[in-house]
């Protein structure tokens, strides 16, 4: 009985982690050209600043910056190594600059 009860909190609790984000939320990353156009056109966030702002928070090297869309929002995936030699990724709305929880694969 307790197993059960276990594993059935077990679900529940990875059920709601998974819709922190839309479940059926596209992902697609954009080139390097594409990017400089869409973040000319939609007013997003320059990506040299977004990682300037993240390296020094993290007090980490940056390593890689991708403009994606998931659905109809721009986010940045950012890749940061942390000085005791450990990636980080950070996910970060291209518009408002916060950090979002990773979408489920």
């Amino acid at each position: 009985m307790f197993n059960i009860r276990y594993a059935m909190a077990a679900a529940l609790a990875c059920v709601a982690a998974l819709t922190a984000f839309p479940a059926a939320a596209k992902q697609e990353c954009l080139s390097a050209k594409e990017s400089r156009e869409v973040v000319v056109q939609s007013h997003l966030l320059e990506p040299l600043q977004v990682m300037k702002t993240l390296t020094a928070l993290s007090r980490s090297e940056p390593v890689s910056i991708k403009l994606c869309r998931w659905d109809t929002t721009y986010i940045y995936d950012v890749m940061l190594l942390h000085k005791d030699g450990k990636l980080l990724r950070v996910f970060v709305d291209a518009i408002s600059g916060k950090t979002l929880n990773p979408k489920p694969e």
